[in-house]
């Protein structure tokens, strides 16, 4: 198995970079990475990776990672996010979710085995407390 391997990588520009490729017209506009209404199942060590700047929706995926992994199964990185109505399997012992965010995040309504691990970075003003109030850990 590569360890590079993904069933869903996505990563958008940032606002400088589409800035910087379309000039005035690009300023207008907000990056986002939207993935909504998949499944994804697969045997790999991450199954999602999503990188996005300002922001990520991610609802009402299935993923299923098949492997007895010890990474979580989808990883995602953004100033703002909204995850909603998930459901996140591995056969592995660490949470099969994973966020990062350092402004916004939304979370309500996933199943995911082992929980979730949310990171609020250095100035996020809004954290889903407590995240699991509006979501449930599977087994």
């Amino acid at each position: 198995m590569n360890a590079a391997s993904r069933g869903l990588r996505m990563r958008t520009l940032t606002p400088a970079e589409v800035s910087a490729a379309l000039g005035s017209a690009g300023s207008r506009m907000t990056p986002f990475a939207d993935a909504t209404d998949n499944v994804i199942e697969q045997s790999v060590q991450t199954l999602v990776e999503i990188i996005a700047f300002p922001e990520i929706t991610f609802a009402t995926n299935r993923c299923i990672n098949f492997d007895r992994t010890i990474a979580p199964a989808v990883v995602m990185f953004a100033s703002n996010m909204t995850v909603t109505g998930n459901r996140v399997k591995h056969g592995g012992v660490v949470p099969s979710l994973a966020v990062l965010f350092d402004r916004a995040l939304s979370a309500v309504g996933n199943m995911t085995t082992g929980g979730a691990s949310v990171f609020a970075l250095a100035g996020a003003i809004q954290v889903p407390a407590p995240y699991p109030s509006f979501n449930a850990a599977i087994p």
